[in-house]
């Protein structure tokens, strides 16, 4: 692991730092605070890839080794991440913001935006409902790698009928193909 950058003590980066992984190309930004040992442990944890991001990649970010590694630092630097805000950043809150509660269901979270709830088609538009279709794939992967099991709860069908639906909206256009995976949406 090699650190690239480290925020000054005046700077609202402080308390963040920026390491290369062992997997060229993943980058990890980590923000640090001190624990009732005295101790940094890491508390926000940002990952970034050049290219695709990869499980193995992934797991080339080694959380307790970051820990080690900054606990092993001269006391200037140990000490600039001690002037970091004392609330989380901006853009870490916005992350968290969207998250979905314990209890709460995605399907809930995703029924309380302005889309109407998806239902079994009608015959009066039918074009009309695989937009709306689209529109709820759309939001639902937005939230989650797999849609179809959450917008299957929202309309009380079964998965693999919501997955014909998408595979319609798709066909009719209103979805772009569907990427190549192991694990169907």
């Amino acid at each position: 692991m090699r650190f690239m950058s480290f925020g000054a003590p005046t700077s609202d980066a402080a308390g963040w730092v920026c390491y290369s992984t062992e997997t060229p190309g993943l980058f990890a930004f980590a923000r640090l605070v001190l624990d009732s040992r005295g101790q940094f442990v890491v508390r926000d944890l940002v990952v970034s890839a050049e290219d695709r991001m990869s499980a193995t990649g992934l797991q080339s970010v080694k959380v307790g080794q970051i820990e080690r590694e900054v606990n092993a630092w001269p006391e200037p630097l140990r000490e600039a991440l001690t002037k970091a805000p004392t609330t989380r950043d901006g853009f870490v809150e916005s992350f968290r913001v969207g998250m979905v509660r314990k209890g709460e269901s995605l399907s809930t979270k995703i029924e309380q935006g302005s889309r109407p709830k998806l239902t079994r088609p009608g015959k009066d538009d039918p074009d009309g409902f695989y937009k709306l279709v689209a529109r709820a794939h759309r939001e639902a992967a937005a939230q989650t790698a797999r849609p179809a099991p959450v917008l299957a709860e929202e309309a009380g069908v079964p998965v693999a009928t919501v997955r014909r639906w998408i595979a319609e909206a798709r066909r009719r256009g209103h979805l772009p193909p569907g990427r190549a995976s192991s694990t169907q949406a």
